[in-house]
């Protein structure tokens, strides 16, 4: 009997690592800005939310979004989401 062929697995690629330090970094930035008060809550949640139209439109535009722009998307909205909670109510 024959040994069998090995299977090939596909595992899905490790994120970009300039992609994710780039976020990491202006995220910890924007952060940092508000806690010196440099910048507002209010300001840096209009700058991210900003920051989400954009990639949303440029969605739009190509009129199928690949996995990787909706991924981006999504994170965005992540991060405006979690800056909504540091908002005085």
């Amino acid at each position: 009997m024959e040994d069998p062929q090995p299977v090939e697995i596909s595992l899905p690629p490790d994120p970009d690592a300039h992609g994710r330090a780039a976020l990491l970094l202006v995220e910890s930035l924007i952060h940092g800005l508000t806690a010196h008060g440099v910048l507002s809550s209010t300001e840096a949640l209009e700058i991210m939310e900003i920051a989400l139209d954009a990639q949303v439109a440029i969605a739009d535009d190509i009129g199928r979004p690949t996995p990787s722009m909706r991924r981006a998307t999504s994170l965005l909205s992540s991060i405006v989401e979690s800056m909504k909670t540091e908002l005085p109510r």
